[in-house]
């Protein structure tokens, strides 16, 4: 019988189980994960460790030394993609542990600016251009138009630069207005 073909005794189980254990409770514990994350990770350690138990050899060691290597490298690598996922997302807002914002800070209209370190202005400043562009489709060549000029100069000048008159200008900028509010803008 070689040594893939012997059944699985207790002792073993017991002591693969053991190794698994030990080594999801060091890394939950250095990472600050909660018992569910490590029960995961344990068993992701016994499930890599039954896969590589034909490798062991009884001459080279005990079986304790080798499973204790193969989950340590194993819980390295696990450890490692934990850490780049927390690099992607910095903080979590279910624990307050290890992150800059602690929930009571965070104003309830914020709401993701505040993890992607995103300042309410600027979020307000996107969803206005998203509005705007969204606003920017009904309006006629002409209407697009002299929004880019009003954007740059007051109707004094554009009444100069032979634009129209100024209660025409007046007249097509009420209009404007009341196109953006229909739209859900607020008039500037």
């Amino acid at each position: 019988m070689t040594k893939q073909d012997e059944p699985m005794t207790p002792h073993t189980l017991d002591t693969l189980q053991r190794e698994a254990q030990s080594a999801a409770r060091r890394l939950a514990r250095s990472l600050n994960l909660c018992r569910e994350a490590e029960a995961d990770i344990c068993q992701d350690l016994l499930a890599d460790l039954l896969s590589r138990l034909h490798r062991f050899d009884p001459d080279r060691g005990t079986l304790g030394a080798f499973a204790g290597r193969i989950v340590a490298n194993q819980a390295s690598c696990i450890a490692k993609q934990i850490l780049r996922e927390r690099r992607m997302m910095p903080c979590s807002l279910d624990h307050d542990d290890g992150c800059p914002l602690q929930r009571d800070q965070i104003a309830e209209d914020q709401s993701l600016s505040a993890v992607f370190a995103l300042p309410a202005d600027a979020r307000r400043a996107i969803e206005h251009r998203l509005d705007l562009a969204r606003c920017g489709t009904r309006l006629t060549d002409a209407e697009t138009a002299l929004c880019g000029w009003l954007a740059e100069h007051p109707v004094t000048e554009l009444v100069r630069m032979g634009l129209g008159s100024r209660s025409g200008l007046y007249r097509r900028i009420t209009e404007l207005r009341a196109l953006f509010a229909a739209s859900g803008l607020a008039s500037a």
